[in-house]
């Protein structure tokens, strides 16, 4: 059991074929080495590239402002060795989240209601490995939720392409709270904003959180270290500066 504010939260457990280190299982994690952080940043500056969401970068590695907040925390599923997908959770705080670049209006609306949030960032998996997408997918997707809960974080924001627009309504029950806009900093791809309630995720009956297991969540998060987050920025020229001047 763990607790979230008032709320008292069961933690499922485990099937046996996740969260295993052995020869062959799929672990779903929090990012704890440098060197599954490099994985999971090349990873989503390939798909970003292929994608068009930006331009390649000489270090081959995506590694922005809020991914250099501590608080950030980067989840990983793995296997051998390997990341195979990756996203992140931007807490919210001083520096605000990466979305409210372009929907500030609708987020402050929903910060003024006192809800605690948080922005799931840089979705992205090792396109060589394709055949279970949506499994790693939706496993990940529970672990990042079971987190996040536990944080007493009260919804989840994602900013999405409009081509993937039917996705996570149908598959995740999230909910749209802003219109389509241009996204500059992504290479002015259009992007529309949704909204995941957890609490109404925990407890409004069966759906694919509740469905299966959790992934089992460490005692404690592995934050980002600041010698760590200094080995990033000189990797990647990434500037002090840079998040005062919105980048993403």
């Amino acid at each position: 059991m763990f607790k979230t504010q008032n709320v008292t939260v069961p933690l499922p457990r485990a099937p046996h074929n996740m969260g295993g280190k052995g020869t062959g299982e799929m672990e779903f994690k929090i990012a704890e080495t440098n060197e599954e952080r490099e994985q999971a940043y090349r990873i989503v500056h390939d798909n970003y590239v292929e994608l068009g969401y930006m331009r390649p970068h000489f270090s081959g590695l995506r590694f922005t402002a809020y991914d250099a907040q501590p608080q950030t925390i980067l989840f990983i599923a793995k296997a051998q060795g390997q990341v195979l997908m990756t996203m992140s959770l931007v807490m919210d705080g001083p520096a605000g989240l990466p979305l409210e670049r372009i929907f500030k209006k609708e987020v402050y609306a929903l910060k003024q209601r006192t809800r605690r949030l948080a922005e799931v960032t840089a979705l992205a998996h090792c396109r060589r490995d394709k055949r279970r997408g949506v499994e790693l997918f939706l496993s990940l997707s529970r672990l990042t939720v079971s987190v996040g809960l536990r944080e007493g974080i009260d919804d989840f924001l994602i900013t999405v392409n409009p081509r993937h627009r039917d996705i996570y309504p149908k598959l995740m029950q999230f909910t749209p709270f802003g219109s389509e806009r241009c996204y500059e900093v992504m290479e002015k791809n259009p992007a529309i904003a949704y909204r995941l309630d957890l609490r109404g995720l925990l407890f409004g009956g069966r759906n694919w959180y509740t469905a299966a297991a959790s992934p089992p969540i460490p005692t404690r998060i592995p934050y980002f270290s600041h010698e760590d987050i200094a080995t990033f920025r000189s990797r990647t020229a990434l500037e002090q500066k840079s998040l005062a001047h919105g980048l993403v």
